[in-house]
């Protein structure tokens, strides 16, 4: 992959934005694949190239399927989340993690992630309408929840589990 990244830089001119990201989640090797009409590979690369003036935000799908209540970030800094609904982010994680049922509880604490809506307008919210990050640390002591990136004040999220079935649906 460091290869595609270099081959890349140096055939592009300087100042060229360029996104991308690696694709794995298979349980063993080979198992990953890209489908293009009617190929299917379990190796290589896909590219694209976006010229003019386009604006663009790059999106993951992580097939993340949400549980608990929506919750307002009520005080963040930086990296941190420092509340949630008014309480303790990690208080209210905490309270979450309580509630649901054991498959849930289990896929939650093992691979916790926070999903943040894209457009708080719309009415109804779905799979495919929030920005999922993993969560990196819980600090009960402090009651803080740290995510790369962030989550500004005001945002609202939802905490998503990650399973099979999701997956096979998106």
């Amino acid at each position: 992959s460091e290869a595609v990244i270099r081959a890349i830089d140096r055939s592009t001119p300087p100042g060229t934005p360029i996104v991308g990201g690696l694709v794995t989640g298979g349980s063993q090797p080979g198992t990953n694949v890209f489908v293009t009409n009617d190929k299917v590979a379990n190796s290589g690369a896909i590219g694209l190239v976006i010229e003019g003036d386009v604006e663009a935000s790059p999106l993951v799908a992580h097939a993340g399927r949400a549980v608990g209540p929506a919750m307002v970030v009520t005080a963040s800094d930086q990296n941190a989340v420092l509340q949630l609904n008014g309480r303790p982010a990690a208080q209210a994680l905490d309270e979450l993690l309580g509630s649901l049922n054991n498959t849930d509880r289990t896929m939650l604490a093992d691979r916790p992630v926070v999903g943040i809506v894209v457009d708080g307008h719309r009415p109804h919210l779905g799979r495919g309408d929030y920005l999922l990050r993993p969560m990196t640390t819980v600090d009960r002591s402090g009651g803080s929840l740290l995510l790369p990136g962030g989550v500004p004040r005001g945002s609202t999220i939802r905490f998503q589990v990650i399973d099979g079935q999701t997956a096979r649906e998106d």
